[in-house]
Formats: structure tokens, C-alpha cells, sequence
């Protein structure tokens, strides 16, 4: 089946000994012989924590031995982003790495080598697995529709698995095949004890070796074992001895054959058990200070009992056997050699992650050498996208008992390296750095870290606390950082709690902004935001502090796409209706998210997308961007975008038929904590607004009267990022007009004074529809010379078809039709469908007969069809469609399949005639 390209993932799942292992090693032999690469790896206890240390198995001896042109093609594209992962780039220093990302580059590095040949990837004992490559092995499992790959996975029942959220998710995947190997019957266990002795056993001894071990084959095989070895008669007779050998048959029987070996071998097993994965015959030699002739005596003569496997390199039989045997090695002996193991690796300057593995079940002793090791594998874990690992290995550092500044270091690190992994721990391991910490830089810093931590998920009375102490430790010292900090806490302005703090502080912050260095861009990132926000800037201003901010791309590439402030300066140049810079700069962040594989950097960049499409006319376009965001969204666990993701595509929302879309906002309320935020108001306006639609006006007047509420209380008057006045005013019932005419007035006079042609169209129409009549037409005509220019045709389209509708009522029916036939076909090159619809009936209702639509060509694909279209008409490649997506390659061909019937084309170099549009949308 995968070797036709239909992947899948197939779980063999039993209790150990059951057969598990045997079955994995028959799938690769099969795999072997179709033609498919094997890839394959092995769990394992002691490297629960070395992060993708079983991705690494997997894919390292491929790329090592490939060739340098292999390489670049296998790593090409986004599988770039693993290249840290599996040795192909230094990443001694780097920066974090973002967990999302390398597994994007995991599954593109997966499907680059799956381009040429079929693979098999099997994982033994997933259950002990680390998390990160447990992550990806899930990752992988939802995405292997249409890739010619099969992911074999024999996950032990009745231990401990090292993750058992991950272990979950890995069984919960759609499609999911599972073998569940039964025990032995009667007859099996039979045939397994005749095979392996010399006599005919009775049948009542074949029933209690099968009630001794339960069926299961490995335990039949050692019990069998230890029969021989103390010479026990296969008899009837004998039968009670065998029934009270029970769960002792494992461990007893191995160690029994151990025992019969010369006592060097004993001393080689239990290194290669301490060693794990880095025995060798020279470490094995150095570690028990043997000879290099006894080890190899030893080795061989361990092969030949069945203890280790044939070849290289040194692994065990069989799991269980590695497990009586590490098992049987004394606490205190196994942390002296796992020690001992540590030195050795250093001594040939392995990578610290390497011997961390080690010093993690050492006993501590106060070595520093210890906490610098342990420290730069936490570093290389970090870069590496696995933040849970960099976590294990810090918090083992401070066992060893760094004291002073060195330990206030290491909680800030083991902080820091916590709130990647999301783990809980983090705020109080940060508030123990910062009591520990004297520096006040430092303080400063970790300060700041922990005000960030708790804004971003809503406690903004204690963050200001922390923000503030923050502000006061760097004082004058560092004016950078100071203008960085008060950055972060500008956040809080997007509260209606402290909106009102905005105008006392902003003096003092203008200054800061006028220094120079990345803190004051960003800060004038904000700045200008909230100030266009509320209407309080002149646009050219804002434009100056925003091209500061940005500095020409620089700010972007320096900080990526994930970073808040470069949202900060694009909102800024849509509020002041700079649609061109802010299309620039939307392009820029999602390039840099592509480049970085950052899911949120593509969320964002997808947001502005939508908002700019939409406000010029371009609503399928922005279907499609929201559309993709809203997926990648929910399958990431990132939903706080999407607040604002329902108000920016509010356009396409009420113009298009996005029905999925419109019930995810009844379902989607914002975080409690966020509630009182620009968040609560998104989503309020967008609800309102679709409620509105439907005819439900109470519960339409109720959400946006309290979206207006919060509104009110931000500050915030600027009619394109707080627009509920005119929407709530048409909303309203007739008792009511003198407060409709009264909320489009303000909106008029707030879109007028900061310079919002478009803003001001739409009020105009509003207005015009509340006053109706003759004076409601010459208003609907004044909101025609407002909307001329190219990027307001939607609202164009609006206006012209509200005005045909006027002058119908008004009984000037052909008057009407130029109005409507204009609007219609302006709504239909904006791909407005309900717009359009309207369009056509007010036409018949005016005498008109409008020309019947076929929904055929361009018009014919769907939002998310019409992009990947548009994208291979530019020269894009499906893997490269798809890596900028986000979604599988086979998504991509799905799509593009149906956009070539549709479009009545068969090639690439036919869709750009195709697809030519009529419009914008």
C-alpha cells in the first residue's frame, strides 16, 4: 500500500515479549525486498530525554552517508528547518529553535526522501520515545495521505510510557491501523517448547509452561531456557516446578545464562546496558578498564548465548534482556559507570547533549564541569526546537548545586526554557530567578520576561508589577532595553482597565521613542498603533514612526515574524489606510514565517492578508487567507488568533457563503481573561454583524452595543479597527433613529478628521439608508464621490447597489437599473455573492433582466482553489505550494486537480490564461 503512495500508520501494541519486536523486524525484511528504504529506531529508557534523540536514529545515518548533492536535495526547501536536528548544521549558539518548525522541516525532510523511494520507518518501544520525536512521529501520522510512507510503531502495553499525552495522540490519529499479537495457544506454546528441546515433553507439561508465562513467546522461550539449564524433565511430574518459576523467568533465567559465562562477559553486558546507544568495544574497554582482546572474547561469547545481537553496533537481543540486565546493576554502581560514560564521551569531545544523556543519572557532586555541560546541552536542545529536553537537563544542573550567580543564571535559563515547553513551572521558577539575581540589568531583563509571560495570557495587574520593578532596575543604564520593556507593557493599552494610562504616559514614551536601537523602533511600532487606533495621529506621522520601526525590513529579519511589534507596526498602516506599505510589509512577514517554518509568523502575515484583500475588493482571495489561517490555527492550538482573524475577514464573512467559518464564531468566545480586551470587542463586532445578517437584530444590537462599549472604553475611534456605530445604527429599531443618526454622525465626523475616504463612504451610506427619501439619495450619491478610487470598490459596489434599491422604492425604476447593473458587476468582480444576489433581484424588481450567470472559469473555483491555482500559475511547484501553506503536498495536488477540471485546463502553462480575472477577487 505505501509503496503505491498510500501511507498510513500501522501500531503494534502488546505486552512485552508478546512478539512485538519480531513483527517490526519481519515488516523491514518485507520492506527490504519490495525496494523500500528502512528507516528504523529504537526507544529507550535511559534517552527519554535526549530531545528527537529517536529522530535522529532515524534519519542521521541517512544523510551521513548520503553524498553532498543528496544532501542538498533532501534537505531542500523547508526541510532546512531540521537540518540542526539530524547533524547537518552547527548549532552551537543559535537562537531557539520553534518546536512547529522543525517539525515542519521533519515531515518535508520525510517527504523529500519518500520523493524518489518508499519508506518504511519503524519505531521500537515507542512508549519510552522522547517528546519531541514523539511530537513528530504524531505530526507525521496525520499527514502521510498520498506520500508512499508507512510508520510502523510497537508501543508496549503495562509500562509507563514516557509521555502519555503524546502516546495518545499517536493512537488517536484517523485511520490508524493496530495489531494486537495474541498469546500463544496450547498448541503454539507446544510447537515452541518441542522446537527447543532434545525430549518429547508431555502435554501437561506444555499446559504449565503456558500458564507460567501467559502464551507469551519470549517468556515461553527463556522458560524454556531455564528448563534446560537446571535440567528440569519435561514430565508431567514436573510440571508443579515449572508452574512456580512464574514472573521470575525473565530476569532469572537471563541472569542465570549471564552467570554461566566468564565473569569479563558479565562485566561487558552490564557496560553495554550503562552505555546505551554509545557502546563501542573501546568504550566498553574504557569504561570496566579491560583489555580490547577480553571485551571482543566477551562480546562473542554474549552473542552466542543469545544475550546481544550479531553485528555492530553493540545492542542487546532483545529489550527485555537489556532490562534484566540494567536492571541487576546496583543504584550506586550504575550512576558511578553512567559517570564514568560521561567522561569518556567528553574526553573524545562529544556534543555536551551526548554526555548530558549520562550526567542525567549520575549522583550530584558539586562539579562545575557538570552544570557547563549540562548547561550548553540545554543550549543545543533549545536551538533545536526541543525545549522539554533543555528543561530536564537544567533542572538536573541545579541538583548539582551551583550557588550565587551561577544558580540565579540557571533558573532564569530553566525559566525561560519552561515557558517554551508551556510547562506550568515557569513563573515561579522565573520569580525565583529574579529574587536570586542582584544585577539590576539582569533583574531587568528576567523582569521582563515574566511581565511578558503573564500578559500574554491575561494577568495584567501582576505583569505591570513586574513590568514596573523591571522599568525601575534598568533606569538609565540600558536605554535600549528600557524602550524594549515599555514596549511590552504598552500591551496593557489594549485593556479597557488602563486605556484611560495611555495619554499621561505617552510624553514620556515619544521620548524613548526618539532614541535610537531595536527597543525604540519597537516601541514606535506600538506607539503608532494605538495612536492611529484611536484616531490621535496624523497619518504621516504615524507612516514615519512605522517606516522607523520596520526600518526597511532590518526589524523583521532581526526579531522574525513571531515577534508582536512587527503586528504592531502593520496594524498601524492599515489603520491610517496605508494599503500599500502594509501590503509590503505583510508579504515580508509571511516570506520570513516560510523561511523560519513559524506557524504563527504565517497566521499573521495570513490576518493582514485577509484584511487587505477584503478592503480592496478582493474577497475570495481573503476567503482563501482566512481560510488557511483559521485551519492552521485550530490544528496547532493557537485559537487566540482568532478573535482577530473574525473581524479582519468580517468582508468575506457577510459577502461569501463561509457557513463553517460563521458557526465557529458562535462556538469561539475569548479567553475570561481577555474579555475586557480589543479581543472581546473583535469578536463581539464580528458576531454582532453576522447576527444581523441572519435577521436575529436583538442579540445584533446586544453584542454590538457591547462591543461599542469596549471600544468606547479603549479609546479607540478610528472607524477601520472599531467599526460597530454604523453597523449597531442599521441594526436598530425605528424607535431608536435619534440615536442611529447620532452614532453615524460620530463615525462621520471621526472618518472625516482622520483622513478615511473609505470610512467615510461608508457612513455616508448608513446615513443615507436612516434618512431615506430624496435626502437619503443625495446622500447615497455623496458616498459614490467618497468611494472613488480603485481600492474601495467593494464599498463601492455597496453604495451603488443601496442607491439602485433607493431609487426603486422611490419609484424611479429605470433611473435605478444603471446603479444596479454597475453594483452587480462590481460585486461580482469582488466575488461578494450575497451582494450580488441582492444586486439581481432589485434589478427584476426594477423591470431589468439581468444577464444569467454561469458559474464557470475563475468563478468557479473555491477560495482555497483559486489560490493554489493562482500560486502554480506563478511558477510554483506543488511542494513548494505546500510548504508555504502549511498543508500536505497531496492537499495541494487535490486542489489543483480540481481547479484544472474546472478551468477545462491540463498543464501549469495553460492556468495563467485561465485564471486571468475580471476583478480583484
Amino acid at each position: 500500500m505505501a509503496v503505491a503512495g498510500r501511507g498510513g500508520l500501522l501500531v503494534v501494541e502488546g505486552q512485552a515479549g508478546i512478539g512485538k519486536t519480531s513483527l517490526v523486524e519481519a515488516a523491514r525484511r518485507q520492506a527490504g525486498a519490495a525496494g523500500m528504504a528502512v528507516l528504523a529506531a529504537q526507544g529507550a529508557r535511559l534517552e527519554q530525554d535526549f530531545g528527537f534523540g529517536v529522530v535522529r536514529q532515524l534519519f542521521e545515518v541517512v544523510l551521513d552517508g548520503a553524498d553532498p548533492h543528496e544532501r542538498r536535495r533532501v534537505l531542500a526547501g523547508a526541510a532546512g528547518l531540521a537540518a540542526p536536528i539530524v547533524g547537518q548544521a552547527d548549532d552551537d549558539g543559535a537562537a531557539p529553535g520553534q518546536q512547529t518548525a522543525m517539525l515542519h522541516g521533519l515531515y518535508w525532510l520525510t517527504s523529500n526522501l519518500a520523493e524518489r523511494t518508499p519508506i518504511l520507518i519503524t519505531v521500537d518501544d515507542v512508549q519510552w520515545s522522547d517528546a519531541p520525536s514523539l511530537r513528530f512521529l504524531a505530526y507525521l501520522a496525520r499527514r502521510l495521505e498520498g506520500m508512499p510512507v508507512l510508520l510502523v510503531a510497537a508501543l508496549r502495553t503495562g509500562d509507563p510510557p514516557a509521555d502519555a499525552m503524546l502516546i495518545a495522540e499517536l493512537l488517536g490519529v484517523p485511520d490508524i491501523r493496530v495489531i494486537r499479537p495474541a498469546a500463544l495457544s496450547i498448541d503454539g506454546v507446544g510447537r515452541l517448547v518441542r522446537a527447543r528441546l532434545d525430549e518429547t515433553p508431555d502435554e501437561i507439561f506444555i499446559e504449565a509452561c503456558r500458564r507460567a508465562t501467559g502464551g507469551v513467546p519470549f517468556l515461553v522461550g527463556e522458560l524454556v531456557g531455564l528448563v534446560g539449564t537446571d535440567r528440569i524433565p519435561p514430565t508431567a511430574e514436573a510440571a508443579d516446578r515449572i508452574a512456580s518459576a512464574g514472573p521470575r523467568t525473565v530476569a532469572q533465567a537471563i541472569m542465570l545464562r549471564l552467570s554461566q559465562l566468564p565473569p569479563p562477559a558479565v562485566t561487558v553486558a552490564r557496560a553495554v546496558a550503562v552505555l546505551g546507544r554509545h557502546a563501542r568495544l573501546d568504550r566498553v574497554a574504557a569504561l570496566e578498564n579491560l583489555g580490547a582482546g577480553e571485551v571482543a572474547v566477551a562480546v562473542d561469547a554474549l552473542i552466542g548465548m543469545e544475550i546481544l545481537a550479531p553485528g555492530r553496533p553493540l545492542a542487546f537481543a532483545h529489550p527485555l534482556v537489556y532490562q534484566a540486565i540494567y536492571d541487576d546493576v546496583p543504584l550506586a554502581a550504575r550512576a558511578a559507570a553512567h559517570g564514568r560514560a560521561a567522561e569518556i564521551l567528553a574526553g573524545e569531545r562529544a556534543p555536551a547533549d551526548e554526555v548530558a544523556i549520562h550526567l542525567l543519572l549520575t549522583e550530584p557532586a558539586g562539579r562545575q564541569d557538570v552544570v557547563n555541560t549540562l548547561r550548553a546541552a540545554a543550549g543545543l536542545m533549545l536551538a533545536r526546537g526541543a525545549p522539554q529536553s533543555a528543561t530536564a537537563y537544567l533542572r538536573r544542573a541545579l541538583v548539582e548545586g551551583p550557588a550565587g550567580d551561577e544558580r540565579a543564571s540557571v533558573m532564569h535559563d530553566l525559566g525561560s526554557s519552561e515557558a517554551l515547553a508551556q510547562d506550568p513551572r515557569a513563573a515561579a521558577d522565573l520569580e525565583e530567578a529574579l529574587c536570586l539575581t542582584a544585577d539590576p540589568v539582569t533583574r531587568a531583563v528576567i523582569g521582563a520576561e515574566l511581565g511578558r509571560f503573564g500578559m500574554l495570557s491575561g494577568q495584567w495587574i501582576r505583569s505591570l508589577e513586574l513590568l514596573r520593578a523591571a522599568l525601575a532596575d534598568v533606569g538609565d543604564r540600558d536605554p535600549n532595553l528600557r524602550a524594549r520593556i515599555e514596549a511590552f507593557a504598552a500591551g496593557r493599552f489594549y485593556d479597557v482597565r488602563f486605556a484611560a494610562e495611555f495619554d499621561l504616559e505617552l510624553p514620556g514614551l515619544r521620548a524613548l521613542v526618539e532614541e535610537d536601537g531595536p527597543g525604540s523602533r519597537a516601541l514606535g511600532l506600538i506607539v503608532a498603533a494605538l495612536s492611529a487606533c484611536r484616531g490621535e495621529i496624523e497619518p504621516a506621522q504615524a507612516l514615519r514612526l512605522v517606516e522607523r520601526g520596520l526600518a526597511d525590513g532590518r526589524f523583521l529579519r532581526e526579531v522574525g515574524s513571531e515577534d508582536l511589534m512587527i503586528g504592531q507596526g502593520v496594524e498601524a498602516l492599515i489603520a491610517i489606510d496605508e494599503l500599500d506599505a502594509a501590503d509590503r510589509a505583510s508579504e515580508g512577514v509571511l516570506d520570513d514565517a516560510g523561511r523560519r517554518g513559524s506557524i504563527f509568523g504565517f497566521v499573521a502575515g495570513s490576518s493582514y492578508r485577509v484584511f487587505l484583500d477584503a478592503q480592496r475588493g478582493a474577497l475570495k482571495r481573503a476567503e482563501g487567507h482566512l481560510r488557511s489561517l483559521v485551519e492552521v490555527s485550530l490544528k496547532h492550538g493557537i485559537q487566540f488568533t482568532l478573535p482577530g482573524a473574525f473581524y479582519v475577514g468580517l468582508n468575506s464573512l457577510l459577502e461569501r457563503e463561509v457557513d463553517d467559518v460563521t458557526t465557529l464564531i458562535e462556538s469561539v468566545d475569548p479567553d475570561p481573561a481577555l474579555v475586557g480586551s480589543l479581543n472581546g470587542a473583535w469578536v463581539l463586532t464580528a458576531r454582532g454583524r453576522l447576527r444581523s445578517l441572519r435577521g436575529d437584530h436583538a442579540s445584533a444590537i446586544e453584542d454590538l452595543r457591547a462591543a461599542g462599549a469596549l471600544f468606547t472604553g479603549l479609546r479607540f475611534s478610528n472607524p477601520i479597527v472599531a467599526l460597530w456605530r454604523s453597523p449597531l445604527a442599521l441594526a436598530l429599531p425605528a424607535e431608536a433613529a435619534e440615536e442611529a443618526r447620532s452614532l453615524v454622525d460620530d463615525e462621520l465626523r471621526d472618518a472625516t478628521a482622520q483622513d478615511l475616504p473609505r470610512c467615510c463612504g461608508a457612513a455616508l451610506r448608513a446615513k443615507g439608508l436612516l434618512e431615506g427619501g430624496d435626502r437619503g439619495i443625495e446622500l447615497l450619491e455623496a458616498s459614490l464621490q467618497e468611494l472613488e478610487r480603485p481600492d474601495a470598490i467593494l464599498e463601492r459596489a455597496r453604495t451603488l447597489v443601496e442607491l439602485g434599491g433607493a431609487l426603486r422604492r422611490g419609484n424611479r425604476r429605470v433611473a435605478a437599473r444603471q446603479p444596479l447593473a454597475e453594483g452587480l458587476d462590481l460585486a461580482d468582480r469582488c466575488g461578494a455573492e450575497r451582494l450580488a444576489s441582492r444586486a439581481t433581484q432589485e434589478l427584476h424588481a426594477a423591470g431589468a433582466r439581468p444577464r444569467t450567470r454561469a458559474i464557470t472559469g475563475p468563478d468557479s473555483l473555491t477560495a482555497s482553489e483559486a489560490r493554489v491555482a493562482h500560486m502554480a500559475a506563478d511558477g510554483m511547484s506543488n511542494r513548494e505550494i505546500a510548504q508555504s501553506l502549511f498543508v500536505t503536498a497531496k492537499t495541494v495536488e487535490n486542489q489543483l486537480g480540481t481547479a484544472y477540471r474546472k478551468l477545462g485546463v491540463r498543464s501549469r502553462a495553460e492556468l495563467r490564461g485561465a485564471l486571468t480575472p475580471a476583478g480583484p477577487s
